[in-house]
């Protein structure tokens, strides 16, 4: 069993090395309440077109 928090520190590791990498953008797909936590922010499919048709666009 996972530890708690061990998704959120696994995003932030990675979201710092793609900081360092010199990486401005990054886009994910899931829950907004859970990815808010580590900086996303929620945007809309005309802001940033999905490659594919997505099952939940609220995500």
């Amino acid at each position: 069993m996972a530890r708690p928090g061990v998704g959120r520190q696994l995003l932030t590791h990675a979201l710092q090395a793609l900081r360092e990498a010199g990486i401005d953008i990054a886009v994910t797909y899931g829950d907004p309440n859970y990815y808010s936590r580590v900086g996303f922010a929620p945007v809309t499919t005309t802001i940033i077109p999905a490659p594919f048709a997505l099952q939940y666009p609220e995500g």
